[in-house]
């Protein structure tokens, strides 16, 4: 009875006994509610139940003073938690250093991760003031208060060391090998504090140990002040370079700096004349090396200077010599190979000369013919002339003209090849402006059919003059190579009217129309007509004005054209389109141009051909796949042999019996492959090995196409270890595109200084174009193609083969033709029963003699019943499905393992529940 009595006395303050558990008290929380209930001070390990029961009075009466207790205590326990996560951090975070190698072979310890660093101190500032307005922080005020100085002054110094450590990198490989000695003295300062810095962080690498460091604030700002000295000072230097030789303004900074740091070295010169000159790939030179004697383009078309270029000089001024000595060299053999006639030795001249030259005999025989009424026997003549290189099979020989040359075909004259080629179009040419004259009975040279035509003129001194109707233009003899010439149809004629005559009005070119009609072809045939380098560069939103205006002063004082290709991708204040005269390209001349490009490759009966070929393209855009890949306009017409029509080509070419292409050794490397890589010997996969083979031969991109598990990267692998068998040089560069953002895909200008970074694509691009001829490289884009990055490498993936970018680098790939092919692949192209089985015997042999018959009499229907009967949540293949239940049958060991994973393999890509009973 005495217990329930003081049970129903103590009823009263059961409520109450909840403020006084004191999870979140601290002894200053216990000292306040001994005092407020008159507990007699003692340990709290003492502090027992009863205590409590004898105040039950007063705890009954003081219920709101121990709730504020409480409030407070629970309040302050944030704090308190925050300051400890602080306390915590600061004995944790460290920096991680990094190896780095100096210019002078000497290894120094960088930070890095600075990002995640300052994300944290971020992170650590954001808690902080997120307890600042806490009611009870006062009491903690003095600690938060050096916490909040702490982490503020991390943040700055580690930002200042973040850019200067950056910047340093940058720098030191530039000044520590000579470059611009009278800073030499101040970056030797700014090394020898950096390192101290360094050496303290490599002591002690927690982050906070900053804040001992004696005036760390002082000298880092010191040394950003110093090195942005350092970098105005390259940026004169290199200025200066740029305003001595312009076309170094279309080479960014790293190439400049190795062209002028390494400029006696003959292998770097060479590397960067390609990026420099539209036609010069390499040069030649002398014995001892001192001196340049011959110009040489990529088509190994060999041009000796007249006078050789001493090289043992600053670099800017033996180019600025070699431009003057080029256009000197060019013009002297314009007027010796006038003057021979049609004796000229084609090996003697380069094909731009031979071309320029029958320009300008040409015009004049016309005037001549016009004045004296015998244009009929002019067109003969030219037709007997067209005959003749037509029917003519090279080699160098003893003969000197292509007018008296008729020998048997060897390995050494793809040159002369070219160069007749070049002449068989403009024959061409010439023979259907004859007969546009002819057809309206020309009688004057002043009459519009013939002004309107592109004509040439020459003085004594080979000076030369190029007319369209109101313009006049003067020959600028730039060494433009040997590279195929551009078909001319009436189409290029009328664009090259129209921006002739907006270039006489003061005013550029804006051609618009669909893709793959000729706009920016035909932009470089009529500069290269005209003896122009045109640049060709890939628009992007990255180019600012101040990037567009590096490139317009490069332009206006090299004498360069530029060819502004997706300009409309440009902000109208980058560069607007007032001035810019608008020239509609479309609907080229299928037709003439198939027969051109075959009559040009020695075909007799190049009429009949190019018409059957053009029924091809046409047929096949009417009857075969209408998906957007697929592409029969003018671009095609260069690749039919690329692509197989049985059918059409059948009907079209009666009784021409088509044979597959011979590749042999490469079948048998692939199927050695497939052992290797334990995949099952299929002709499917093959076969699409061998398609991709062929397209890489001859694009400059590839798609792979096709839906997920559908073979695409085992295609790919499988061609590059057959590759690899057959002792090809191939390197692969793999990364995903949309995993980054574009700016660190691409590259990037820094908006204030100014300064290029590259992204993973340009260094790809970078060690691609440094590697060695016989060296295969691939750059794959492992990923969907998203308009958002592929756009970026239109420049590429046509016919100019190059990444340009708004630092104003550029970069020029090789291949042998142009555009991107498709390699499609689907389900039919791998084979399900052939992979299971493939997988079955990648297992044990208890494994495969257990379940082998299972596999066998259930998997294969489960894997067909779920996609053909089943409904499944995410569209997926059947290659797909069946990986997903061939995990589920790891370690199985019996019949009822087997049934029960079977069963979960099915639950897990069904959508109903029901649907498997």
């Amino acid at each position: 009875m005495r217990i329930l009595q003081e049970i129903h006395q103590f009823e009263g303050i059961v409520g109450c006994l909840k403020y006084v558990k004191g999870d979140d008290f601290t002894d200053k929380h216990w000292m306040d509610v001994f005092s407020l209930l008159q507990v007699p001070l003692k340990p709290l390990d003492d502090l027992k139940f009863k205590n409590f029961l004898d105040v039950s009075d007063k705890l009954t009466s003081s219920v709101k003073e121990l709730q504020a207790i409480c409030k407070k205590a629970a309040i302050e326990i944030v704090v308190r938690q925050v300051l400890a996560e602080l306390d915590q951090w600061d004995v944790q975070a460290r920096f991680i250093l990094t190896v780095h190698t100096n210019s002078r072979g000497k290894n120094v310890k960088l930070g890095k991760d600075f990002k995640e660093i300052l994300s944290n101190i971020g992170d650590n500032q954001s808690l902080l003031q997120s307890v600042k307005n806490s009611a009870d922080y006062e009491s903690f005020s003095e600690r938060a208060s050096l916490w909040e100085n702490k982490l503020t002054v991390l943040d700055q110094n580690l930002s200042l060391l973040a850019q200067i450590q950056r910047k340093w990198v940058y720098l030191e490989p530039i000044f520590g090998s000579g470059t611009l000695i009278q800073e030499k003295s101040r970056f030797d300062k700014i090394v020898k504090d950096f390192h101290h810095v360094l050496i303290f962080i490599e002591n002690d690498p927690r982050v906070s140990s900053l804040c001992r460091y004696p005036n760390l604030s002082v000298i880092l700002k010191n040394l950003q002040d110093q090195l942005n000295r350092c970098q105005k000072s390259l940026d004169n230097f290199l200025m200066e370079k740029r305003n001595k030789f312009p076309r170094f303004l279309f080479l960014g900074d790293d190439d400049l700096l190795e062209v002028v740091g390494q400029s006696s070295e003959e292998q770097v010169i060479q590397a960067h004349l390609k990026k420099l000159f539209a036609g010069i790939n390499t040069i030649q030179l002398n014995d001892d090396g001192s001196k340049t004697i011959a110009m040489c383009s990529l088509q190994v078309e060999v041009v000796p200077l007249a006078n050789p270029i001493n090289i043992n000089r600053p670099v800017e001024d033996w180019l600025n010599s070699l431009v003057k000595e080029m256009q000197s060299t060019l013009k002297e053999l314009l007027v010796e190979c006038l003057s021979e006639g049609q004796n000229a030795d084609p090996l003697k001249y380069p094909s731009q000369i031979l071309c320029l030259a029958d320009n300008i005999t040409f015009t004049l025989k016309v005037e001549q013919a016009v004045a004296n009424m015998t244009l009929p026997p002019l067109l003969a003549y030219y037709k007997a002339q067209l005959t003749h290189y037509s029917s003519l099979e090279l080699s160098a020989g003893e003969e000197t003209s292509f007018a008296s040359m008729n020998l048997s075909k060897n390995d050494d004259n793809n040159t002369l090849e070219l160069k007749l080629k070049a002449l068989l179009l403009d024959t061409i040419h010439h023979i259907d402006v004859l007969g546009e004259l002819l057809d309206v009975s020309v009688t004057k040279v002043t009459d519009w059919v013939w002004q309107k035509q592109l004509r040439f003129y020459s003085n004594s001194t080979g000076e030369v003059t190029v007319k369209m109707a109101n313009a006049q233009i003067d020959y600028a003899y730039e060494y433009l190579g040997n590279s195929s010439n551009l078909v001319r149809t009436p189409l290029t004629d009328r664009y090259f009217l129209t921006l002739t005559q907006g270039m006489h009005l003061g005013m550029d070119g804006n051609p618009y129309g669909p893709a793959g009609t000729g706009k920016t072809e035909s932009v470089k045939a009529l500069g290269g007509l005209l003896g122009r380098q045109v640049l060709v560069f890939n628009c992007d939103e990255g180019i600012d004005a101040a990037s567009m205006g590096r490139i317009l002063s490069g332009l206006v004082r090299s004498g360069a054209w530029d060819c502004f290709d997706e300009f409309n991708r440009l902000d109208e204040s980058t560069l607007s389109a007032q001035l810019f005269r608008p020239v509609v390209m479309t609907h080229p001349d299928h037709e003439q141009i198939a027969r051109t490009l075959i009559h040009c490759d020695g075909y007799a009966n190049a009429d009949i051909i190019g018409k059957k070929l053009i029924e091809i393209f046409d047929s096949s855009s009417k009857l075969l796949s209408k998906q957007q890949h697929y592409d029969w306009g003018l671009r095609a017409k260069n690749h039919s042999n690329c692509v197989k029509f049985d059918g059409l080509i059948k009907d079209v070419f009666k009784d021409v019996v088509v044979e597959d292409m011979g590749n042999e050794i490469l079948v048998k490397a692939l199927e050695e492959s497939c052992q290797e890589l334990t995949l099952a010997v299929n002709q499917r996969p093959i076969d699409k090995c061998l398609e991709l083979y062929e397209q890489l031969k001859q694009r400059m991109g590839v798609a792979i196409v096709g839906p997920p598990s559908s073979g695409k990267t085992s295609v790919r692998n499988l061609l590059s270890q057959a590759l690899h068998k057959m002792r090809k040089t191939l390197k692969q560069h793999v990364f995903n595109p949309k995993s980054m953002q574009k700016t660190e895909l691409l590259g990037q200008i820094d908006l204030d200084t100014r300064q290029w970074c590259d992204g993973v694509l340009t260094l790809y691009s970078l060690q691609v174009t440094s590697e060695p001829s016989d060296t295969w490289s691939w750059i794959v884009c492992d990923g969907n193609i998203d308009p958002e990055w592929v756009e970026a490498l239109n420049s590429v993936l046509d016919d100019n083969r190059l990444l340009s970018l708004p630092s104003g680098w550029r970069s020029r790939f090789t291949c042998h033709d142009l555009k991107m092919g498709i390699v499609l692949l689907s389900e039919e192209d791998l084979d399900l029963n052939s992979y299971i089985n493939n997988y079955v015997k990648t297992q044990s042999e208890e494994f495969e003699t257990l379940l082998g018959s299972y596999i066998n009499d259930y998997f294969l229907k489960s894997v067909q019943w779920i996609c053909n009967e089943g409904e499944i949540g995410i569209s997926c293949s059947k290659i797909t499905v069946a990986k997903t239940r061939l995990s589920q049958l790891f370690e199985v060991g019996s019949k009822s393992q087997f049934a029960v994973s079977l069963i979960n393999g099915l639950g897990q890509q069904g959508t109903k529940r029901n649907q498997f009973f």
